[in-house]
């Protein structure tokens, strides 16, 4: 018994977008070989999408975007000589430090239901 195969390919966004469905000519395909599968149209579809959130939201400020054009460039030159340095970079957890505006206030007096510091003895 073969394998079930796809009727047709689309293009899809993790946002829930979902591009047109191109019909697969499985007589055109050799051996099964999913890489001589064309993909242009939906690749143009979520370019097209991509393109489409972009000029809804809102533009970084030009100065973020200088830093994130260099971080992608330093990125690109260490994939090329250390890939699994890159890797560790990109997969690195945000830092633990929050931004000011979402610390906690300390107020002037300590808490009732905090408890007490005690100096070292």
């Amino acid at each position: 018994m073969r394998r079930p195969k796809a009727a047709a390919v689309r293009g899809s966004c993790s946002c829930g977008w979902r591009g047109h469905s191109y019909p697969i000519d499985w007589d055109t395909v050799k051996h099964d070989r999913l890489d001589e599968l064309d993909f242009s149209g939906p690749y143009d579809d979520w370019c097209e999408h991509i393109r489409a959130v972009e000029h809804q939201t809102m533009p970084l400020p030009a100065e973020l975007t200088q830093l994130m054009d260099q971080l992608e460039e330093q990125l690109t030159a260490l994939a090329e000589q250390a890939p699994a340095a890159a890797l560790k970079a990109v997969g690195r957890p945000p830092t633990r430090r929050r931004p000011k505006s979402c610390r906690p206030r300390r107020s002037a007096r300590p808490s009732e239901s905090a408890p007490a510091k005690h100096a070292p003895a």
